[in-house]
């Protein structure tokens, strides 16, 4: 097996199969004289890399968002379990206060 190569599995990066490509094809395109063709090929790794590198970002970002949704709900329950709390707190000091007019 070529050392360019890198096995398939379920962990590879599309970063990892463009590379494999260019390393793969364009040495040979190169030895068949077709440079034109191997640069046009490397062109078109590099732009397939940057569409994957934005995918990647979006998912992030997807994921950021997720989260930060999840703690806002979190937090948002929190509020309203502490309001909750304070209501209580101050229907329990009217009742002492009441009870210590008369």
């Amino acid at each position: 097996m070529s050392e360019l190569y890198t096995p398939y599995g379920l962990n590879r990066y599309l970063c990892t199969v463009l590379d494999n490509i260019k390393n793969t094809y364009c040495p040979l395109l190169k030895g068949l004289n077709q440079s034109r063709q191997a640069e046009l090929l490397e062109s078109l790794i590099e732009e397939g890399r940057t569409m994957g590198e934005r995918m990647e970002s979006a998912l992030e970002d997807a994921s950021d968002i997720r989260d930060l949704q999840k703690k806002r709900s979190e937090g948002k329950a929190e509020v309203k379990k502490l309001k909750a709390e304070i209501k209580k707190l101050k229907a329990k000091k009217e009742a002492l206060d009441g009870g210590n007019e008369g």
